[in-house]
Formats: structure tokens, C-alpha cells, sequence
């Protein structure tokens, strides 16, 4: 077997996870990727990165899945006691807080980097960004995990004050079959690369014929939330 400390293999992107929030005029997009991962295996393909603490607050979870996953039961448990005592609903601001206050307290047993985001009559849309070691501080967006380094300069380019919703939300990729064609370059009178979001290589002869087909598809979980 591969070993777990062996780099990427050339040409390969080690993308890791991607969580983000940003807010729009009226609420607050959040979205994760799905893959969980043990060393270069993955173990989980679908998991959902992005947890309910209460009605409209949400967390965007990234490090030791098991660590982020405690944190939010907690602030989830939390936060449903505050409610029950103060009669109402409770803040963004609240449960970033919370998730803050159980990182900061155990930064030396836990490996979580974590965004809350959502909806609140205080503040409206907002979210706080709770990276490793405790800090908490609010954004008007926030990138978290470890392939979040591949998106900071489109998001910096495209972000600006007062987005309508349809602006920042980034939908997932649609699941039909893609476009036939988008150009086609002919290197040889009997070698053509046809180049669409299906990267299929066919090579013809008189006597000899194959099409060699290489499909690249990945999962997205996004959530609006919003008045």
C-alpha cells in the first residue's frame, strides 16, 4: 500500500476540504465540499460539512471530523438551553461564541477549523470565523480547510458589499450529460482532441480505432439562509 506521507503524484491536486459562508443582502450563503478523508483514502464521499445549531445557524466544519463534530453537538446543546431560559431565539454572534470559548479552552486536544454562520433579528445575516487555536472574528466571508487556498483569489475578485442572493450563491455543477463540444483542435489529419467538460481523445485509423474517456465529478452541499 501507498504510504500516508507520500506526496501527491505528479499532475495530481491535493484539494482537501473547502468550507465558506459569505453574506448576502438578507442572509447568508454556507457551503462544504463532501469528502472525508483518512490520509490520501477517502473515507467518506458524502459527508455533510455543514451542521444545524439551531433554526437558522449553521456551522461549516473542517479539521478532525470527530472534533468538529463533538463542538457543534455541544454548542447545539448549548444553545437550546439559552433559548428555553431567555424566551427567544438566540444570536449568530451567541453560538460563534460558544464555538470559540470550547476552542480556545482545549486549542491543545483539538483540531478544528470552524465558520458559524446565520440569521438573526440583532444583526441579520453575519458570519464568524473560529480558525485553530480559538480566535473568533466576524467577516463579511469566510474560507476554512485545508484546499481553501485554491478559491481566495476568485472570491477576493468577485465579493463586494451588498450581494443579492442569486450573486453569492455558487450552485453545484449540474448533474446532466455535458456539452457535446466546446472547440476541437486537429493536431493530424487522423488525430483529434476534442476538449469539453468530458475529456475524450480519439485516435482513427483505417484499421485501428479507441476512445479513451476521463470523467472528473464532484459533490457539493450548500445552504441559504436568510429572512
Amino acid at each position: 500500500p501507498r504510504d500516508m506521507a507520500t506526496p501527491a503524484r505528479d499532475g495530481e491536486a491535493a484539494t482537501g476540504t473547502t468550507i465558506m459562508a459569505c453574506c448576502f443582502d438578507g442572509g447568508v450563503v454556507m457551503g462544504a465540499d463532501s469528502r472525508v478523508s483518512t490520509g490520501t483514502y477517502i473515507a467518506n464521499r458524502v459527508s455533510d460539512k455543514v451542521a444545524a445549531l439551531h433554526d437558522s445557524i449553521f456551522m461549516c466544519r473542517s479539521g478532525s471530523a470527530a472534533d468538529t463534530q463533538a463542538i457543534s453537538d455541544y454548542v447545539r446543546y448549548y444553545l437550546a438551553a439559552h433559548t428555553t431560559e431567555v424566551g427567544r431565539a438566540p444570536t449568530v454572534k451567541t453560538a460563534a461564541t460558544l464555538a470559540r470559548r470550547i476552542a480556545y479552552e482545549n486549542k491543545d486536544q483539538l483540531l478544528a477549523g470552524i465558520i458559524v454562520g446565520g440569521w438573526d433579528a440583532v444583526q441579520g445575516g453575519s458570519v464568524y470565523v473560529v480558525p485553530l487555536g480559538g480566535t473568533m472574528m466576524q467577516m463579511p466571508f469566510a474560507i476554512g480547510g485545508s484546499g481553501s487556498t485554491y478559491i481566495y483569489g476568485h472570491v477576493d475578485a468577485q465579493f463586494k458589499e451588498g450581494m443579492s442572493r442569486q450573486e453569492a450563491q455558487v450552485a453545484p455543477a449540474p448533474r446532466g450529460p455535458p456539452p457535446q463540444t466546446q472547440y476541437t483542435h486537429t493536431l493530424t489529419p487522423t488525430l483529434t482532441l476534442t476538449l469539453t467538460p468530458t475529456l475524450t481523445h480519439t485516435h482513427a485509423h483505417p484499421r485501428l480505432a479507441f476512445t479513451r474517456t476521463a470523467e472528473l465529478r464532484e459533490e457539493v452541499h450548500c445552504a441559504c439562509h436568510g429572512a
